[in-house]
């Protein structure tokens, strides 16, 4: 069976079950939902050579419970995902499971007072993967953990603040695996927003990240991360708004052959949207973030995100969106530690088109297809087009 006879058999039979199944009350604490979901793409591997292409099926099922009482509001939830792949690489498994649980959590503490915790915990099982008797690839399940907890205070009627923490870990279950590639990251941010009109706002911020590697081999990442910024948001019509941010980043490295590196931080946003139905929103970002690229442990980027969003009818939305960046890797950032690597920029662009439509009061059809253009110094450059086409049913 060709990949798109999977695809359109999995649109069909998923298109059916749309329409026969029926959701759940309004204001039902528990509500189960399911989405099937065909993904193809014409290079799986993300290769600049021999480029393969490949379908994968996902059946994602989900149940929420719901709490909503005087001054409490939360979501409980838990959706594991089933993933068919048609044609896995030698060191790619044919079928994979994944588990998703997480907690929405908002709490009135007071009048002026708000807390919130978001937590999402991750299961992805992807056992080693052998041939003739031999392990061609370990084990690579892993769990990852995100918790955010924040808090918002009113000051005055035109002032609040805003303080969070958050903790995000990766961790392998194979352990030479995990001496390798498990992660932690920890950060603190401070927000203090102040109404100084009827169309201006003004904010000051600071935060601190700190981002810890795990390397078998000796390559010290590791760096922290701190900080300031200042900005102003302004409505300048009813149909027009925007914010500008700008401050500077210290980084400090764990490797004793980095010096610490000063970058500025840019964040630069607009929003248009002539009729309710219609919006356009774009923002520019100059900043450091950690590395996609190993060894580095940073890289300092610039960044345009745009999207525009029409609404043609009450059962239609349709959405347009693309990504520019371009990452600077310096031989500079690059650990003493770590073995020699090229330096220079890779040039990303991500554009995509979406298309929801209501096919039922409980069920939606998703159709979307993205390009993604690569060009890069310091790793592979490559192009990829993926097409999906999901229907997502509340039971």
């Amino acid at each position: 069976m060709s990949k798109w006879t999977i695809l359109w058999t999995c649109l069909v039979c998923t298109g059916f079950a749309g329409v026969a199944l029926s959701g759940p009350e309004d204001g039902d604490p528990v509500d189960f939902s399911v989405e099937i979901k065909a993904v193809v793409t014409d290079n799986r591997d993300s290769s600049d050579v021999d480029e393969e292409g490949n379908t994968d099926i996902y059946v994602s099922p989900r149940i929420d419970v719901f709490v909503d009482s005087a001054n409490t509001v939360w979501d409980l939830f838990y959706a594991p995902s089933f993933r068919y792949r048609s044609d896995p690489s030698d060191i790619q498994n044919e079928d994979e499971l994944f588990h998703r649980l997480g907690i929405d959590l908002d709490h009135e503490l007071s009048a002026q007072t708000e807390v919130r915790v978001r937590e999402r915990f991750e299961v992805t099982d992807d056992p080693s993967v052998s041939e003739g008797g031999f392990t061609v690839r370990d084990d690579r399940s892993f769990v990852r953990n995100e918790i955010v907890l924040g808090a918002k205070h009113d000051i005055s009627e035109l002032t609040y603040a805003d303080v969070s923490v958050e903790n995000e870990l990766k961790r392998f279950d194979d352990s030479d695996v995990a001496d390798e590639s498990d992660e932690d990251e920890f950060g603190a941010h401070v927000k203090l927003w102040r109404k100084v009109n009827r169309t201006l706002a003004a904010q000051g911020q600071v935060s601190w990240r700190q981002y810890e590697f795990e390397s078998a081999s000796g390559i010290v990442r590791d760096f922290d991360v701190i900080l300031a910024a200042v900005g102003v948001e302004k409505a300048f019509s009813p149909e027009f708004r925007g914010g500008l941010d700008a401050g500077i980043s210290q980084v400090e490295y764990d490797d004793s052959g980095l010096d610490s590196e000063s970058y500025p931080v840019l964040v630069a946003n607009a929003e248009v949207s002539p009729n309710p139905d219609f919006r356009i929103n774009g923002t520019v970002t100059h900043g450091v973030r950690d590395s996609d690229v190993f060894p580095f442990s940073t890289q300092e980027f610039l960044e345009f995100r745009g999207r525009v969003e029409s609404d043609p009818s009450a059962l239609v939305t349709l959405r347009g969106e693309v990504v520019f960046r371009q990452s600077e890797y310096d031989e500079d950032d690059l650990p003493a530690s770590a073995p020699p690597a090229l330096s220079g920029d890779e040039d990303t662009m991500v554009a995509s088109a979406t298309g929801i439509w209501m096919l039922t009061d409980t069920s939606r059809l998703i159709v979307r297809f993205e390009v993604e253009d690569v060009d890069s110094d310091v790793d592979v450059s490559y192009t990829k087009n993926t097409g999906s086409v999901a229907v997502l049913v509340d039971i």
